[in-house]
């Protein structure tokens, strides 16, 4: 009876593990692992579905637009100060955070660059929170966009 016992939880558990292994999760455009739109709610905080389809260094990086999804340049000076928070379910995977400063004219600032699997795993779901401290006036009429992009390895290339 204690053989049979065992032999089901055996099985119960082998079946739950390939149920959340088998998750369809779509993959990502090209390297481009995240593209998303901050809301303007993003001062209280937003948390963005994130999947890295692959090891290697990452770069996250801020355009600004126009509503027409036209890139558009701020007229002065605008810091901006970031809280990214990288997580896997409840637990904190890494904290990032950023204060940059887009110059007059400028509309796209590199944030931070990251690898996978350290800190961050490869081939998992995560969630990015993203909080954005205060938001400049003069962004009022202006969306920011969040990419996340793989960096392009080439392999060395091998004499013939």
């Amino acid at each position: 009876m204690r053989t049979i016992s065992l032999l089901l939880l055996t099985l119960g558990l082998a079946f739950t593990v390939l149920a959340d292994g088998a998750r369809y999760v779509p993959p990502p455009t090209g390297r481009l692992m995240l593209n998303a739109v901050l809301p303007p709610t993003v001062t209280a905080g937003t948390t963005l579905p994130l999947y890295l389809e692959k090891t290697g260094r990452y770069y996250a990086e801020l355009y600004v637009e126009a509503a027409d999804a036209t890139p558009a340049g701020v007229a002065t000076a605008t810091p901006l100060s970031f809280r990214f928070t990288f997580k896997r379910r409840d637990k904190v995977l890494h904290e990032e955070s950023v204060d940059v400063v887009l110059g007059p004219g400028e509309h796209h600032k590199t944030l931070f660059w990251i690898e996978a699997p350290t800190p961050l795993p490869a081939r998992q779901e995560l969630t990015l929170d993203v909080q954005l401290r205060d938001a400049p006036p003069a962004l009022a009429d202006k969306a920011l966009r969040l990419q996340l992009t793989r960096k392009f390895e080439q392999r060395p290339l091998t004499p013939p």
